[in-house]
């Protein structure tokens, strides 16, 4: 995910500014876009009460790809 997206999110959160009828434009390219960096962001927003609003580079629908956890695998230790 886009680490200064989570982190205006986490920093809202953690110094209680006021979120709440706040007006939020996330603005993204339509392709290449992992589905967590669209979603939480946009989910967060929206449960403190802003007013979000998704933009676009095209008019053509964003197409996000699935997260890979496959890079986080613990390395094994040879005996």
């Amino acid at each position: 995910m886009r680490e200064w997206l989570v982190e205006v999110v986490r920093r809202i959160k953690e110094i209680g500014m006021a979120v709440e009828n706040s007006t939020v434009l996330i603005i993204v390219n339509n392709w290449g876009i992992e589905e967590t960096e669209l979603t939480r962001p946009l989910r967060d927003l929206k449960a403190a009460g802003a007013k979000v609003t998704l933009a676009a580079t095209t008019l053509d629908p964003c197409e996000t790809v699935p997260v890979s956890y496959t890079h986080l695998t613990l390395p094994t230790t040879s005996r």
